[in-house]
């Protein structure tokens, strides 16, 4: 397979301006575009001032695995506008299939450590939404009440495309719609977040140890969950 060559730095300066609506990155003074080429107008400074600082930051090639936040925010404006439906489809899929959902043998010190880190936040979700999921002891697949599918499907639905986009990133990037929402409404923090989505790993690597290469899975989905949350606070 061949690779991705990564483009030149065409551009020396990078600005943000205010316009009609918000604020505009702009390269040597041309507006920044989304890769489907449209318009970037960025409602908040900050969120501006971070995709301008991850621009500026690009040395000689850009590297678009570099810029999470321009990166979230094309997605926003490209693909979750646009397809929302499906987005919000798609992201409760995970809810289905919730990774808290789903424990090791009741008698195991790893289910017991799941009963610990994981059950506050499906009680969590059960306070703050009224969805309440039911647990499972093993990967076969359980069927979750419409009525708590129901609820979490008008919770992402009422969320503005951008917040929506953070979500569903996170639900994909650790399994769980119930830690993404907890992470998008300040339940927990990142490295919680991150520490949870990734607790049966940890566990395994803690009794038997681990690869490199599971290391730095470990470590690439760490980042893909902070660079979400830190865009999330960035649109906030």
């Amino acid at each position: 397979m061949n690779s991705v060559v990564p483009a030149k730095r065409f551009y020396k300066s990078v600005t943000v301006d205010q316009v009609d609506g918000g604020w505009q990155v702009a390269l040597d003074g041309r507006a920044l575009k989304t890769p489907a080429r449209s318009p970037l107008t960025i409602a908040s400074r900050k969120l501006a001032d971070a995709v301008a600082a991850e621009w500026d930051g690009q040395v000689d090639k850009i590297r678009p695995e570099t810029m999470p936040v321009f990166r979230l925010l094309a997605t926003g404006i490209d693909r979750v506008g646009p397809r929302r439906d499906e987005v919000i489809a798609a992201s409760l899929k995970f809810a289905e299939t919730d990774l808290l959902c789903y424990r090791a043998d009741r008698q195991s010190d790893l289910a017991e450590l799941q009963q610990a880190r994981w059950q506050p936040l499906l009680d969590w979700a059960r306070d703050e939404y009224g969805a309440e999921l039911r647990v499972t002891a093993g990967l076969i697949p359980i069927s979750q009440p419409a009525s708590a599918l129901s609820t979490l499907c008008g919770v992402i639905a009422g969320l503005e495309a951008l917040t929506l986009t953070g979500v569903s990133a996170l639900a994909g990037a650790m399994g769980s719609l119930v830690l993404a929402l907890a992470l998008a409404r300040g339940r927990i923090d990142a490295d919680e977040a991150g520490q949870l989505a990734l607790l049966d790993e940890i566990f395994q690597a803690g009794r038997w140890g681990e690869d490199e290469e599971a290391r730095a899975n470990r470590a690439r989905t760490l980042a893909d969950i902070a660079d979400t949350a830190r865009f999330l606070k960035l649109i906030d």
